[in-house]
């Protein structure tokens, strides 16, 4: 018989990520909670959690009430697009107008440098 394997428990974002592809557990809100008080909301809302295959599992009924697994499994991570050069300039000075008007606001004195070439 092989050795079994230690199964290493989800990560946070491995959990939001299967919340969010499973629709009845939308209601479950992820943002500000810890892996634990996740794990503990899909429980109660009667799921179980298998980290081994990193899924979550629920019993459902069918017509005649033998119970089935109804399985869904983690998809993989969402990558966000590059941004090309010119929209980092775009943001970027965007991000030092607004600084600037904030520190003009409080009542600083802000002097204007020349940009770099």
């Amino acid at each position: 018989m092989p050795p079994k394997m230690e199964v290493k428990m989800m990560t946070l974002p491995e959990l939001k990520r299967i919340i969010k592809k499973y629709d009845d557990l939308m209601g479950i809100v992820v943002k500000g909670k810890s892996a634990k008080q996740l794990r503990s909301e899909i429980e109660d809302a009667g799921y179980t959690i298998d980290d081994g295959k990193k899924r979550i599992i629920r019993l459902g009924k069918v017509k005649d009430k033998k119970k089935r697994p109804v399985k869904v499994e983690a998809g993989e991570p969402v990558k966000p697009k590059p941004k090309s050069e010119a929209e980092k300039k775009e943001a970027m000075d965007k991000k030092v107008a607004n600084m600037i008007k904030m520190l003009e606001k409080a009542g600083y004195e802000v002097k204007k440098r020349k940009p770099k070439k």
